[in-house]
């Protein structure tokens, strides 16, 4: 090796150098880029050792090293090409095997196809990637099909007095009854909630004047009916629910048909989970329940009066108990039909779900009461 050291290896340093130069001037550089002789690559190729020349006696040194790196240079450079050409080749096989079904493919000619195949492979790498989420972004930037009938509905709605609103409210319930579609927000898209907004702040406006409650409830209905939850949650953040609840006690003399309805929206309120009857039972719901069977003449209110506590009751531990309670004044009140619901709302409750009674009924202090209380109801003169 040239990095040797000793007098052998200084003389061997001599005679590579001196071959070198040899090599350099009379052109036998170009004759070991030749691939038919079995040059090996990184290697020398082995034959007689030619004899020594002299070397100059001074002033050649540089000249030396230089040969050698110039010379070692270009065997990497011949290998590097070497390698290069290999892998083409057996680029260009691999493509003219995947090309040609009867194998008879030759060796010519796989410079251009690896031309080719190369070109393809950077074509690919340089094309965009898919966008996996195109067809959802033009899914929401597709109108929904009633977007722009509430939109201008929403126009009239806000220029017009109240005879222009009631007519805005019909035409919404009859556009409502016409379609097929399965939700509020792919019917109407945004414009929904835009038109949910404005129908719970002319609610509480209207609600002292008693203008057109049962059309307005109708609406309420018709938004809960499909149990989207960004409607429910609406109504409790707005404060509908406390407006809803009012219309029940007997501070405003509303007709039966009214409270009905307002019971019928919070049933749907009701039964959309455990924090929902929690919040609902929370605000006063159950003596406004209470209220309303006191006064109540009509069977459709006290039966839907009944349904809404027996759902308050399921799947609500927290005020089951006040629910109950509630449930046992029904059976002292001097309605008949009030006696009536009460008692059959506890009769599903003691059937329970799935057959299995709730522990708060299996009391022995809430038995006494109730069959006390069942004991008078015998005796009663209602048929």
């Amino acid at each position: 090796t040239i990095g040797g050291t000793g007098p052998g290896t200084a003389w061997r340093r001599r005679g590579m150098a001196a071959r070198t130069m040899t090599s350099i001037a009379s052109g036998e550089e170009q004759s070991g880029s030749a691939s038919s002789d079995g040059y090996t690559l990184g290697e020398e190729s082995e034959g007689p050792e030619s004899p020594s020349p002299t070397l100059p006696s001074s002033g050649g040194g540089d000249a030396v090293v230089s040969a050698v790196s110039s010379r070692m240079h270009s065997r990497r450079s011949i290998g590097w090409g070497r390698r290069s050409a290999r892998a083409s080749k057996a680029l260009a096989s691999l493509s003219n095997n995947g090309s040609q079904s009867g194998g008879g493919g030759g060796g010519g000619g796989d410079g251009p196809d690896c031309q080719v195949l190369a070109s393809m492979y950077y074509t690919s790498l340089l094309e965009p990637l898919p966008n996996l989420f195109r067809a959802t972004f033009q899914q929401a930037a597709r109108e929904a099909p009633g977007e722009s009938w509430l939109e201008q509905q929403i126009q009239i709605f806000d220029a017009g007095n109240k005879h222009r609103r009631k007519q805005v409210l019909e035409d919404f319930l009859q556009y409502i009854s016409q379609s097929s579609a399965s939700g509020m927000e792919q019917l109407f898209a945004s414009q929904a909630h835009l038109f949910f907004i404005r129908l719970t702040s002319w609610f509480s406006i209207t609600l002292p004047m008693f203008y057109e409650l049962p059309l307005q409830l109708k609406v309420f209905l018709t938004y809960l009916e499909f149990r989207e939850q960004a409607f429910v949650r609406a109504f409790f953040e707005s404060g509908t629910v406390v407006p809803l609840m009012n219309t029940l006690s007997v501070d405003f003399d509303v007709s039966d048909d009214v409270r009905c309805l307002a019971i019928m929206v919070l049933h749907k309120l009701a039964s959309n989970g455990r924090q929902y009857k929690e919040l609902l039972c929370s605000q006063g719901l159950l003596a406004s329940i209470l209220d309303c069977v006191t006064d109540g003449l009509k069977w459709e209110t006290l039966k839907f009066a009944g349904r809404l506590l027996c759902e308050l009751f399921a799947s609500n531990p927290k005020c089951q108990s006040e629910v109950l309670d509630t449930l046992q004044e029904f059976l002292v009140q001097r309605l008949p039909l009030t006696q009536r619901v009460g008692t059959q709302a506890f009769i599903s409750l003691l059937g329970g779900a799935g057959g299995r009674m709730a522990p708060l009924l299996q009391e022995p202090e809430r038995h006494r009461i109730l069959i006390e209380r069942s004991l008078v109801l015998l005796e009663s003169t209602d048929t």
